[in-house]
């Protein structure tokens, strides 16, 4: 469900900053979750992950598009958790330097 959100929203700014720009890169979207991966790159549909299709829907049709691009990362790489979770002062330094410097 957050993978779908993020797809969402992730397409939506880099749609603004085409309209800006004129600049058209493929969104990139890190995903620690192997089980969200593989439901968005299946375009099948199963029982048990019906509820979450819909989400996955529009991160399946741009991986499809290629106007998105999907990666796996160490749960202790996500940029994100910097601003969601709390950390000990040496992850966040780590984290703040990656965020900082790109990578």
């Amino acid at each position: 469900m957050a993978l779908g959100l993020a797809t969402r929203h992730g397409r939506w700014a880099a749609n603004l900053l085409e309209d800006m720009t004129g600049a058209s890169d493929p969104s990139h979207l890190l995903c620690d979750n192997t089980s969200a991966i593989k439901s968005a790159e299946d375009c099948s549909s199963n029982k048990r992950t019906r509820h979450s299709d819909r989400e996955l829907f529009i991160t399946n049709q741009l991986l499809q598009n290629r106007t998105a691009l999907l990666k796996w990362v160490p749960t202790g790489d996500m940029y994100t958790d910097i601003m969601t979770k709390p950390l000990g002062l040496v992850l966040h330094q780590q984290l703040s330097r990656k965020v900082l410097h790109g990578g």
